[in-house]
């Protein structure tokens, strides 16, 4: 299983690529937004985790991975009370939540509990939205 973590911590994103890399996921880490979402567009990945609070400035990424034609399991990570980002990106077709700073097994429980998951897809996420 692949997947792609993005933050600005990258002491944070190398822990957990070792750790998940050892309990066999094929973790992928980046720390530039932009380079990020390149990295979604040449490659596929099961997951997506991404730092709601460290690209607010992009809180549509959810929405551009979907305007881009990628389906994508997105997971919003973030390290503060304030889950308001959060909520915005399961909004825009996140599927799920989990706090950064949890254990790895968090993220584990994540993963397993979401992959049988569908990606939200472009139609679906606009029938999402009309409905708010």
């Amino acid at each position: 299983m692949r997947i792609l973590f993005i933050d600005n911590d990258k002491t944070w994103l190398e822990y957990l690529e070792k750790v998940l890399n050892k309990e066999g996921y094929k973790v992928e880490i980046e720390t530039d937004f932009e380079e990020a979402f390149e990295h979604t567009k040449n490659s596929t990945f099961d997951f997506i985790f991404y730092d709601s609070k460290a690209f607010c400035e992009n809180k549509s990424f959810v929405y551009r991975l979907f305007e881009e034609g990628l389906n994508n399991r997105v997971i919003v990570t973030s390290s503060l009370p304030n889950y308001n980002e959060a909520m915005e990106a399961i909004r825009y077709g996140a599927i799920d939540y989990v706090e950064k700073f949890s254990d790895y097994a968090d993220f584990i429980k994540i993963i397993e509990k979401n992959k049988n998951s569908n990606p939200i897809n472009k139609l679906n996420l606009k029938r999402r939205l009309e409905k708010q």
